[in-house]
């Protein structure tokens, strides 16, 4: 039987087959009686009935869509029936190394699968593509199913893992305004780019304030695809615009830095009400899941830039691992906090909640 593979991740429609085998997933490429492909393209000859265990196809549109069918016998593409991603859940995924697998037991546990089942408790949620079919079947990264290339898996993972830390905090910050500080006046779970609405409208401060989930100031992307320079904008906006200019010319930067993952804006949770009061930032939230060593080139190319082109009364990065002293103090005299061992179980995560408005 012939199988035919595209490999380009989750971005493209494809299928991908694999064996389970007792308790251990193998890529079915792995029984190919021959095999032949160009670039990302790969076909392969099989004899399924000389394949133990049961051949499963992933589904993978580019629509965001992935699914799992197993075959019955006799074996044909028609003859299959959609099991959940669950039942790969307490697999060893064959192809992994030591490292992958060492995260798998590790930091996946320990910070990432509590972080999925406090998520999971949203109803109605809108989350990007890969993130809502992990929430909804997975226990395992969805990332590690790209057998073919490790390469692939750590790009996809550490997509993955970002969206999972930044969605959770911003969950677990909606739900201590509502559970904690019973200042909640409204939840809109809606974890898309450059939404029109603030996730959540809460009471700070004693005025309404928004919390949005990756804020969005780029001119053509911003409130759904809203020009903002092109629409009848404020003053404020178009002084926003000239001080983007002078901080990227200021640093060297290539692409502005004005997307942050978390804000608080006073007075505005939807995109009308910052056109109509200004923009007001209370705090900024940056979240930093990686180890400090992959991310301390962003704290000039990113975060200070941030203090000077949103101007807010607080800027806070918040950060799954320990980050030096050292570079806590030198930020700290710039206005900027460094908030580390943010996660379900860390310490950092009650210093941060205080520091909300």
């Amino acid at each position: 039987m012939r199988f035919t593979e595209f490999h380009s991740g989750f971005s493209r429609s494809s299928n991908y087959y694999f064996v389970i085998n007792g308790n251990k997933l193998i890529p079915l490429v792995n029984f190919a009686k021959s095999k032949s492909g160009y670039y990302d393209y790969v076909t392969y000859e099989v004899d399924l009935d000389n394949v133990p265990g049961e051949t499963v196809e992933l589904s993978v549109s580019n629509r965001g869509h992935i699914t799992l069918s197993k075959f019955n016998y006799p074996f044909s593409i028609s003859n299959s029936v959609f099991v959940p991603l669950s039942i790969l859940n307490n697999l060893d995924f064959t192809y992994l190394d030591n490292d992958e697998k060492r995260f798998l037991q590790g930091e996946w546990r320990e910070y990432y699968l509590p972080m999925l089942n406090f998520i999971r408790q949203l109803n109605e949620a809108v989350f990007p593509s890969l993130l809502n079919n992990q929430i909804k079947y997975a226990n395992y990264p969805l990332s590690f199913l790209l057998y073919y290339s490790k390469k692939a898996r750590e790009k996809s993972l550490e997509n993955l893992t970002k969206q999972i830390h930044q969605v959770w905090l911003a969950t677990f910050i909606a739900s201590y305004y509502h559970y904690t500080r019973k200042a909640l006046i409204s939840f809109n779970p809606d974890f898309t780019q450059s939404s029109y609405y603030a996730i959540a409208t809460v009471n700070c401060h004693s005025i309404k304030c928004g919390i949005w989930y990756e804020f969005d100031m780029q001119p053509h992307t911003m409130c759904r695809g809203v020009n903002w320079w092109g629409h009848k904008s404020s003053q404020e906006l178009q002084q926003f615009r000239t001080r983007v200019e002078e901080v990227k010319s200021q640093y060297g930067l290539k692409t502005a830095p004005i997307r942050p993952d978390i804000v608080i804006l006073s007075y505005a949770s939807n995109c009308d009400e910052i056109m109509q009061y200004g923009l007001h930032v209370d705090t900024i939230i940056e979240l930093k899941n990686s180890d400090f060593c992959f991310w301390q080139n962003s704290i000039y190319q990113q975060i200070v830039p941030y203090k000077q082109i949103f101007s807010p009364r607080q800027l806070i990065v918040a950060s799954l691992k320990p980050v030096p002293k050292s570079v806590k103090t030198t930020l700290s005299n710039q206005g900027i906090t460094i908030i580390d061992e943010v996660h379900p179980n860390g310490d950092g995560l009650k210093q941060l909640l205080q520091l909300l408005p």
